[in-house]
């Protein structure tokens, strides 16, 4: 019987305690959190990392790609800009002009107004050069020949054009007992210009006074170009 007694109080001291049980698994649990909770904090370090070292690169990536964009479309769309060799001029004294190469003019020129249109608003370089010279079948009236040219100009309104305005004019006189002579003016000047201005030539004196002759393109001539645009 005491025996029993003895194996049974042996039994009560190996068995463990209900409180026991409860602390093992209130720690196996909060192990299992800690675990977790380091797994994931490397899981999101490391997530990190990569972002911040792929992100430099696909931004990068993604401005050099917007700056070859930029590049390519800057080579497709050159600035607008003519350069023009005289013809002849009609009876109403405005010239005609045509570009030697494909080069020389990459925006419209209205053949049969003899005018350059401007394709876009902004500040403009115009050069004119025009030769005069002497020729036996002229006949000078009065004591000077009287040699003028201008560039004018007509902008769109509503529908219709203004009237020519002069943008830029070139006086040159020469004595009517000169024999033999010859003259060459030169004009230059930066003007603001709005799309679809339309521009001219235009001489004030007789039209077979101007020189076309000698070497194509080298004695009368004009040109503009797109010196600053305004979006």
């Amino acid at each position: 019987m005491e025996r029993r007694v003895d194996m049974e109080l042996a039994h009560h001291r190996l068995a463990p305690s209900r409180s026991e049980i409860n602390c093992k698994v209130c720690i196996s649990f909060t192990a299992s959190v800690v675990i977790s909770t380091f797994t994931c904090t490397l899981v999101v370090f490391h997530l990190l990392g990569v972002q911040s070292t792929v992100s430099p690169v696909k931004e990068a990536t993604g401005y050099q790609k917007l700056q070859g964009e930029r590049t390519q479309n800057t080579q497709r769309m050159p600035r607008p800009n003519a350069h023009l060799v005289a013809v002849c001029s009609d009876v109403d004294g405005v010239l005609s002009w045509q570009n030697s190469s494909k080069e020389d003019l990459n925006m419209e020129y209205n053949d049969s107004e003899r005018s350059l249109v401007i394709p876009k608003k902004g500040f403009y370089i115009i050069y004119l050069q025009i030769s005069y010279r002497f020729t036996e079948n002229f006949i000078c009236k009065g004591d000077n020949v009287v040699l003028i040219h201008e560039v004018i100009k007509r902008s769109l309104l509503r529908y219709s054009y203004t009237k020519p305005k002069n943008v830029i004019s070139s006086l040159e006189t020469v004595s009517c007992t000169e024999k033999y002579w010859g003259r060459t003016t030169h004009s230059m000047a930066r003007i603001f210009f709005r799309k679809e201005d339309r521009l001219q030539v235009k001489l004030s004196s007789n039209w077979s006074l101007v020189d076309i002759y000698g070497p194509h393109g080298t004695k009368t001539f004009w040109g503009v170009y797109l010196d600053r645009d305004l979006k």
